[in-house]
């Protein structure tokens, strides 16, 4: 039967397509790495630049705590990140934890995702509801090994050069988890295969 012409389609992938949970937590500790030493790197810069206490306050504080303690310093660090989860992990040059891991992002068609739903996954990432804990439990009992941040993004995290098992519907589900209702977008399979 064809489909609705006001209907989107969407792709899948095979079960071994997409980034099982111990690939996402390694690339998720190796990014963690690669922010910790960009915010280092911005904090030796910072010192260079900021305004500099006397020399007695230097003796009694080092160039990187003078970074901690400024606000701006914060937002500069908050925005890098921004920048490195967002646009470098969605772009052809990935992630450093998603190049090694051999991971990317794509969206339900199976193409880049935009930057408003990369942008979509760093605030739930940082700011939550749903803690990284909880995201990663659930990602281990989805079919599409979906975290919550991607199943609310409408993102997938596959492999990289993985190729689309099977083409659906783009249909809303309801799901209620940890008292929150959510509404999530999702590529219907066929029943043939839900079957198999």
């Amino acid at each position: 039967m064809p489909a609705d012409s006001n209907t989107e389609n969407g792709v899948y992938y095979g079960t071994n397509d997409y980034g099982s949970l111990p690939r996402r937590c390694a690339a998720i500790a190796i990014d963690l790495i690669v922010l910790v030493m960009l915010w280092f790197l911005i904090a030796w810069i910072w010192s260079f630049f900021a305004d500099l206490p006397g020399l007695d306050r230097m003796a009694k504080y080092t160039w990187l705590s003078i970074a901690f303690v400024s606000p701006s310093y914060f937002w500069c660090c908050l925005f890098a990140s921004y920048i490195y989860m967002t646009v470098v992990k969605a772009s052809r040059l990935r992630s450093v934890g998603y190049r090694v891991t051999d991971l990317k992002v794509v969206n339900l068609k199976g193409v880049r995702p935009s930057v408003f739903q990369m942008t979509w996954r760093f605030i739930l990432l940082v700011f939550g509801p749903i803690d990284l804990i909880a995201d990663l439990i659930w990602l281990g009992g989805d079919d599409n090994r979906q975290t919550i941040r991607d199943k609310i993004a409408a993102t997938y995290v596959i492999r990289s050069h993985a190729a689309p098992m099977g083409a659906g519907v783009i249909v809303r589900r309801k799901y209620f988890l940890l008292g929150w209702s959510f509404i999530f977008q999702e590529v219907s399979r066929s029943r043939m295969e839900n079957n198999a």
